[in-house]
């Protein structure tokens, strides 16, 4: 069970002894509201990202 919040992930503390987890396969076992979710999130921060990328080249 994976839980997303804005760029973190938790993930059980046996399944990480068992396997190195990396972020795509953490990303494959989202559910797919969850990897919706996530997307739309980082969707958001490449948007505040671009902002304040914008804002600094001016």
């Amino acid at each position: 069970m994976l839980k997303v919040e804005k760029n973190k992930a938790y993930i059980p503390k046996d399944r990480l002894e068992n396997s190195i987890v990396t972020g795509s396969t953490a990303y494959k076992n989202l559910t797919k509201d969850k990897r919706l979710e996530a997307d739309r999130l980082a969707k958001e921060l490449r948007e505040e990202l671009d902002k304040d990328i914008k804002k600094k080249h001016h």
